[in-house]
C-alpha cells in the first residue's frame, strides 16, 4: 500500500487587501504539491511516522478567512475554489482570526500548519525548503520559521524584515533584539514572527494553538515562548524565504506629520499597539523575576497616554 503524503495545512487571514492577498494565494498555486527528493537525507531523530511520508510527497490544503469587506472573499471563492473560505468580521485582528482559522484546521488529519501572512510574496520554492529545513536539520524543533527580505532590485543586497529574534538583555527577558539575518545553517531563536512559520502537529498536540489572551501583536512571541516552555527548540531556517515590506513610518502612530489627537487615537487600536492588558499578561508570563516591573511600566501609557507617546518619539524609538 502506497505510503500516505505528508500534509500542510497553511494558514491565512485577510482584511481588506485583496490585491495582496490574492498574490499571496497564487504564490502558493506551484507549490500545492510537491514530490520529496528519495534521496532525501533526514535526521535520524525524525518520528517514524513522518519518515514513511517523506519517501512520497508533500501536498497543502489552505484554509483562508477573511475579515473584510473589499470583494477579498469573491475574488478568491472565483480564482482559487480550491482554497478552504471562510468569513469572519472587522474585529478579528491577526492573532485572533489565526486562531480562529487554526482551530478549524485542526479537524483536518495534518502533519504541519504553517503561517502564512497574505502580504507575503512568496519565493517558489519556500515551503519546500522550509519543510527540509525541518526534515534534515532541525526535526525536534516546536517552529522552523522562514526569513521575510525587503522588496528589492537585482543589485541590492537583502534586509531582513520579519523572522526571528534573540534578546538584547540578559536582564529583561522581554528585550526583542533585531531580526536574524539567516545563514547557511539553521539557526535557534528566541522570539518568532509569526509571516510564515513551520509548526508540526507534535508541537501543537503540546503546546494547543494561539492564545485566546491577544486580539494581533505579541501573539506569535507567545506562542514561541510556550513552545520553549514546554521542551521545543525554535530555530530560523537557512537564507529568505519570500518578500515582505517592514510597515512604513509614514501614516503610522510615530509620524510626526500627524497631528497629536490622531495619533492618540490610533494608539487605542490593536493593530497599532497591543493593549495594555495584554501587554501586562504577556509580561506576567514571559516577564521572569522583572515581571512586576514590566508590569507596572504598561500603566504609564494606559493613564498618560500622552506623555507616554512624546516620550517614546522623544527617545526614536519606532
Amino acid at each position: 500500500m502506497t505510503a500516505a503524503a505528508l500534509r500542510i495545512a497553511v494558514l491565512i487571514t485577510c482584511f481588506n487587501r485583496k490585491e495582496k492577498t490574492l498574490r499571496c494565494l497564487q504564490s502558493l498555486v506551484p507549490q500545492m504539491k510537491f514530490p520529496l527528493p528519495p534521496s532525501l537525507h533526514f535526521s535520524q531523530h525524525l518520528a517514524q511516522p513522518l519518515v514513511e511520508k517523506v519517501a512520497q510527497q508533500a501536498q497543502l490544503t489552505v484554509y483562508v478567512l477573511d475579515n473584510g469587506d473589499d470583494g477579498t472573499f469573491d475574488a478568491i471563492e472565483a480564482a482559487f475554489p480550491w482554497v478552504e473560505l471562510s468569513r469572519g468580521h472587522a474585529n478579528l485582528y491577526w492573532n485572533s482570526a489565526m486562531r480562529q482559522v487554526w482551530q478549524q484546521a485542526l479537524a483536518g488529519e495534518f502533519d504541519f500548519y504553517l503561517w502564512l501572512n497574505d502580504d507575503v510574496d512568496l519565493f517558489a520554492d519556500a515551503i519546500q525548503r522550509l519543510l527540509h529545513s525541518y526534515l534534515t536539520q532541525t526535526p525536534g524543533a516546536g517552529a522552523v520559521i522562514g526569513s521575510m527580505t525587503a522588496p528589492h532590485s537585482k543589485n541590492s543586497a537583502l534586509t531582513p524584515t520579519y523572522g526571528g529574534r534573540n534578546r538584547r538583555s540578559k536582564l529583561n527577558p522581554l528585550a526583542f533584539g533585531p531580526v536574524l539575518m539567516p545563514t547557511n545553517e539553521s539557526q535557534p531563536c528566541t522570539f518568532i514572527n509569526g509571516n510564515l512559520c513551520l509548526i508540526p502537529q507534535n508541537a501543537v498536540a503540546a503546546v494547543g494553538v494561539l492564545s485566546e489572551h491577544f486580539s494581533h501583536g505579541l501573539g506569535d512571541f507567545d506562542y514561541g515562548l510556550r513552545l520553549q516552555k514546554a521542551g521545543f527548540n525554535v530555530f530560523v531556517a537557512p537564507g529568505f524565504y519570500g518578500e515582505c515590506a517592514v510597515n512604513p513610518k509614514a501614516g503610522s502612530v510615530l509620524d510626526p506629520q500627524l497631528p497629536f489627537a490622531e495619533r492618540l487615537t490610533m494608539l487605542q487600536r490593536p493593530n497599532v499597539m497591543p493593549p495594555c492588558s495584554e501587554w501586562r499578561y504577556f509580561a506576567r508570563c514571559h516577564g521572569g523575576p522583572l515581571w512586576p516591573l514590566l508590569w507596572v511600566k504598561s500603566w504609564g501609557r494606559q493613564l498618560f497616554p500622552a506623555m507616554w507617546l512624546w516620550l517614546r518619539q522623544q527617545w526614536g524609538r519606532g
